[in-house]
């Protein structure tokens, strides 16, 4: 049995944090976001979360319908965190989202919903499956300097062409856990096939992936007044 729990508690530590459902166009559905594990210090312990940041890409989609994601996603509660707050664009439309006011406990694992209502693919495109990235922020403790290991963990691709300085500047240089991981947590937003079939020319479809530039990241995932 102890070889079992230390087996389990080794593989914990390589888990990251994932988006475990899937939606289909037009569809209006809750999302869950799952947290599977605190921040890991360098000296072997972990601390627990007591926030959370989620920041989804702004760019323009040419596949879907609306042409971009803003104003599909909502906060909902009761949720993990209770204190929640969504990150708008410049036009008032939301694109991300956070939550504080809660701990969550370094032996358990945690759940965060959200809304999302799912685009519709342009009839013309032959994208089958759109892969939206989203960039999250685990946030163990509010102390400076904040991007260090054991204080957050920052799920998200390495994102190269911004600024040399700012939170992917330092989420890089520092070390900082989950940053340029290959598999980020991912919304899978997949068309469907019956009510808007693919053009005979696109053969099996194509699948597109968005994710955050950094500039959005810096801008939009600290938590104004906390982080």
């Amino acid at each position: 049995m102890f070889a079992l729990a230390a087996t389990m508690a080794g593989s914990n530590a390589f888990a990251h944090d994932e988006i475990t459902t899937q939606i289909t166009e037009g569809e209006t559905a809750d999302i869950t976001l799952a947290i599977n594990h605190g921040c890991e210090t360098p000296t072997g312990g972990v601390n627990a979360i007591v926030a959370q940041s989620v920041v989804f890409p702004g760019a323009d989609i040419s596949s879907i319908e609306q042409g971009n994601l803003a104003g599909l996603v909502d906060t909902v509660s009761p949720n993990l965190f209770p204190n929640q707050a969504e990150k708008l664009d410049s036009l008032g439309n939301a694109l991300g989202f956070s939550g504080r006011g809660a701990t969550l406990q370094t032996i358990s694992r945690g759940r965060v919903k959200f809304a999302f209502t799912a685009p519709n693919f342009v009839a013309e495109s032959c994208v089958k499956k759109l892969n939206v990235v989203l960039v999250v922020a685990d946030i163990c403790q509010n102390n400076n300097p904040k991007i260090r290991p054991g204080k957050v963990n920052i799920w998200m691709p390495a994102l190269t062409g911004g600024p040399s300085t700012g939170i992917v500047a330092q989420a890089a240089a520092n070390g900082i856990d989950g940053y340029g991981t290959d598999e980020p947590a991912t919304l899978t937003i997949n068309r469907d096939l019956s009510a808007n079939p693919l053009d005979p020319s696109c053969g099996d479809g194509t699948e597109e992936t968005v994710s955050p530039t950094t500039a959005e990241v810096n801008a939009k995932l600290p938590i104004p007044g906390f982080w």
